[in-house]
């Protein structure tokens, strides 16, 4: 047995179990997501902001995806900040001639 094999079995034995996790901390879980995904646009200058968007919309479909329901995944509207983030980071570029623009 390979270890994706493994990987697979563990998976299926304990679905049931990590879809309740999900359901009962999904709040936490797509404040994470959020998180990570701002701290990597972050890094990246903003260049990748819509991947970045489209992979946290995946990560949110694919746990919601675990038991087959909608979770409470975007419930709460959340404010569209990339627009105030480029025109912030622009500023700040302007200010600053060392920091690198985005290309």
């Amino acid at each position: 047995m390979g270890i994706m094999d493994k990987i697979t079995g563990a998976f299926d034995e304990n679905k049931d179990k990590i879809a309740d996790a999900v359901d009962q901390h999904s709040d936490k879980i797509e404040q994470g997501v959020q998180q990570a995904g701002d701290f990597i646009d972050d890094k990246t200058g903003g260049k990748f902001s819509d991947q970045i968007g489209q992979g946290q919309e995946k990560v949110k479909e694919g746990l919601d995806s675990l038991d087959g329901q909608q979770d409470d995944f975007g419930t709460a509207a959340q404010p569209d900040t990339t627009a105030q983030d480029t025109a912030a980071r622009d500023t700040a570029a302007k200010a600053d001639p060392q920091t690198p623009e985005k290309q």
